[in-house]
């Protein structure tokens, strides 16, 4: 009997150590593990057509632009990114989302403050910054190596929404610290090459 309890104990003791934490996955695709081929061949793709455009220089992987992201669930979106590691994991989701967008199936108002709530729900928060007296609003959330972070300007009727591994955000300074960076056409600094 002690032996079957042990058994049982240790059974549901597993259970809970491996379930997965609630990870960040925009549009049903998981940062840091859904992979380029399996994002290509979904019907959501199919649907906001994507196409690929040059290398991300932080990552060195590809990256997939949204043809017709109106096409997807979200209304108001106006633009979507998907960017990938050198492994093609994606590494990060940028969107662009009106102010007064709607939830898929639901109609519910889902603009700056409806999206806030939902990831309010869902993952931890790290920062918010809505002084009436700026001209923007931002809050920042994390869930495990994901940093979910939200903006939008005052004079704008979009707000950014971004969804970055924690590989992205080093790859990204990693690639600011250099000092020969050239990015957008600009030099830096010191105009080292």
């Amino acid at each position: 009997m002690i032996r079957f309890i042990l058994i049982v104990s240790i059974s549901v003791l597993n259970i809970f150590l491996y379930l997965p934490s609630y990870a960040a996955a925009p549009f049903g695709f998981e940062i840091g593990h859904a992979k380029y081929d399996y994002i290509v061949n979904d019907n959501f793709s199919k649907r906001v057509q994507f196409r690929d455009t040059q290398m991300n220089p932080y990552t060195g992987g590809k990256v997939l632009v949204s043809q017709t992201p109106h096409h997807s669930d979200i209304q108001g979106l106006s633009s979507l990114k998907l960017i990938f590691d050198h492994q093609d994991r994606l590494a990060a989701v940028f969107m662009r989302i009106q102010k007064a967008g709607s939830l898929p199936q639901s109609g519910e108002y889902a603009g700056f403050f409806g999206v806030y709530g939902m990831l309010m729900e869902k993952y931890k928060m790290k920062a918010k910054d809505f002084d009436a007296n700026k001209k923007s609003m931002r809050a920042a959330f994390q869930s495990g190596e994901v940093y979910i972070d939200m903006r939008a300007e005052q004079e704008s009727n979009d707000f950014d929404l971004r969804y970055m591994s924690q590989n992205y955000l080093k790859s990204k300074k990693q690639f600011h610290n250099n000092p020969g960076y050239i990015l957008l056409g600009r030099k830096t600094k010191n105009n080292v090459f």
